[in-house]
């Protein structure tokens, strides 16, 4: 982490002083948060969209800044930090979102104290949540969102390693959206968590950097998450925090798919 320490926010601040052919800047609580700060600042200056990956429950809060990031990434003990609450478990899962993390949610999202215009919340086996202050929600509605309503997913024959066959199926369904207190709540629910993976080292890293890549391709968000998906379910079964059966014709082998599954809706 040392070549982290040495970038310093004056540093940032002059590579980011012209920001003209990026689509997305994306940082990561490994850096100070001045240096968080300056990027951040640049961003705004220039209207590029920025995200935050907390990395971990210690260094989490270092992102919590103003101005706002577009959207944060953290699991559920990391969005707890960054509120400033102490981690533990949230979370009673017998009817639907629980109540304690739709609460944690909004008051990440809200307008007066919160860090985020947007959460991207990995749930471990049960998903991920792409949460939205109703004000920047996608103005999406359910029958355009149709076609990720149950995914099952050959995700194996999208890759290219041999090893890539023994991977299980990936059972998705997008959830009726949740609106709580001005924000906009939308999981995406694993509905055959895995038995068992080799690893899980990298699979939050994975979704957040497969919906990055495709959010810079020009996906819908809310298109670009399932991209994330595919790509932690992948990792999930390597061991090591990085897939070497993930390729760039990834990408548009999914959006393919996903384009012919609306079709025919």
């Amino acid at each position: 982490m040392a070549i982290l320490d040495a970038i310093g926010a004056e540093s940032v601040a002059l590579r980011c002083d012209d920001l003209a052919g990026t689509s997305l800047v994306l940082c990561e609580a490994n850096l100070s948060p001045a240096t968080l700060e300056a990027a951040l600042k640049s961003c705004r200056r220039q209207q590029k969209p920025a995200w935050f990956d907390p990395v971990s429950v210690a260094k989490a809060p270092r992102g919590c800044l103003s101005p706002r990031w577009d959207l944060a990434a953290p699991n559920c003990d990391e969005l707890l930090a960054m509120l400033g609450k102490p981690p533990g478990e949230m979370l009673d899962w017998e009817e639907g979102l629980p109540s304690a993390l739709r609460a944690a949610v909004v008051e990440a999202l809200s307008t007066d104290f919160g860090f985020a215009d947007r959460l991207l919340l990995s749930l471990g086996p049960r998903g991920c949540v792409l949460a939205s202050r109703a004000d920047v929600a996608t103005s999406s509605s359910s029958s355009q969102r149709e076609h990720l309503r149950d995914l099952t997913l050959d995700v194996a024959a999208m890759l290219t390693s041999d090893d890539a066959r023994k991977l299980p199926l990936l059972h998705l369904q997008l959830q009726e959206p949740l609106h709580e207190s001005g924000c906009e709540l939308l999981w995406y629910r694993l509905l055959k968590p895995a038995d068992t993976v080799r690893d899980v080292t990298g699979a939050g890293d994975a979704l957040l950097a497969g919906s990055a890549a495709a959010f810079v391709a020009g996906w819908p968000l809310e298109e670009a998450i399932v991209a994330g998906m595919v790509a932690a379910h992948a990792t999930l079964f390597v061991d090591g925090s990085v897939s070497p059966q993930l390729h760039p014709k990834l990408l548009p082998t999914l959006q393919s798919l996903l384009r012919a599954r609306r079709s025919r809706l």
